[in-house]
């Protein structure tokens, strides 16, 4: 979700089947926009229309950073509005962002309850088509996610995903990683070599919008040793 301009709200609203009752929210965000989000408010109805609800004020109960924040609502830090309540079956979900300039924002991942930490992340690399195919169809089929690490000379070449399939995967919630631009073994190449390499596929991400995930790193091939 992102806003349409300076001190301008904008919202998405999920339909949902959900008695909240006394349990935790939980809510994965990531954004890059932390600095200049002014509000993000999660609001829950029991109704078909938003005519009594209950708000959370996410800024005033956390501090967001640059990447994915888990935000945590406990059931003591609901607001009540026209008298509804946590005990009812919740049937709209509504999040709310505002900035002091355009601010985006990507939601994924909601939850009940007490949570652990994830223990795995499913990984593709690189950028071959069947991950277009086959495993992106397959996964949402489950509610996965996936992260894909993309050398960003193998992409928009034959026999390889183009710009725009991987921007599409994106948009559902998947994550890039860097994983150099023209997949070298890293243990061949000099300190300025392998620079090169992340800095070439880092501009890549960044220009094509590809930035949850880009700080992190694949070794191409695993060629990894003590000076890389």
């Amino acid at each position: 979700m992102t806003t349409p301009s300076a001190n301008n709200w904008c919202q998405a609203v999920k339909a949902l089947s959900l008695p909240i009752g006394p349990q935790r929210l939980h809510l994965m965000v990531y954004t890059e926009d932390a600095a200049n989000i002014l509000n993000l408010r999660i609001y829950t109805t029991t109704q078909a229309l938003f005519t009594k609800y209950l708000s959370a004020d996410m800024i005033a109960n956390c501090a967001l950073v640059n990447g994915w924040n888990h935000l945590v609502i406990h059931p003591s830090q609901w607001t009540s509005v026209a008298g509804d309540d946590l005990q009812g079956q919740t049937i709209n979900l509504q999040i709310a962002l505002r900035g002091r300039d355009v601010v985006s924002a990507y939601v994924d991942s909601m939850y009940l309850g007490e949570l652990g930490k994830p223990t795995a992340v499913i990984c593709f690399d690189d950028a071959m088509p069947s991950q277009y195919t086959y495993a992106k169809p397959a996964m949402l089929a489950k509610g996965f996610r996936g992260t894909m690490a993309i050398p960003s000379a193998g992409v928009d070449v034959a026999n390889r995903m183009t710009t725009a399939q991987i921007q599409e995967i994106y948009a559902d919630g998947w994550d890039v990683m860097n994983h150099s631009d023209t997949h070298p073994n890293f243990t061949t190449l000099t300190e300025a070599e392998r620079i090169a390499e992340m800095n070439t596929c880092a501009a890549y991400l960044a220009a094509n919008g590809l930035v949850r995930g880009a700080d992190h790193f694949a070794f191409p091939g695993n060629s990894a040793d003590a000076a890389s």
